[in-house]
């Protein structure tokens, strides 16, 4: 099993774009095999910063949506709205 987490910084002016695109990629990508959840959190301390939290079956799962066309698009769509770049983190768990 593979989980990532998906630092955002978003502008608040852009909050908005952000969540509508941020929607349609979690949609989605929850139908994609492999998928176990992907779910995008609000931080409670800053309101410029949210979090994609994904679970996947396994790396090769994660992979193939890394490379999907779709997955491509709305990254490239989401950046535009992100005040720094995204910090990706993968894990894999150790107990």
């Amino acid at each position: 099993m593979l989980k990532i987490i998906a630092k955002c910084n978003v502008s608040e002016e852009d909050s908005a774009k952000f969540i509508q695109n941020a929607t349609q990629l979690v949609n989605i990508t929850r139908k994609e095999k492999g998928c176990i959840s992907y779910e995008l959190f609000h931080d409670l301390e800053n309101k410029d910063i949210y979090y994609f939290i994904e679970e996947w079956k396994d790396v090769d799962a994660a992979k193939v949506h890394g490379s999907s066309d779709y997955f491509k698009a709305a990254i490239s769509t989401i950046a535009s709205t992100l005040s720094t770049p995204i910090e990706i983190n993968k894990l894999q768990k150790a107990l």
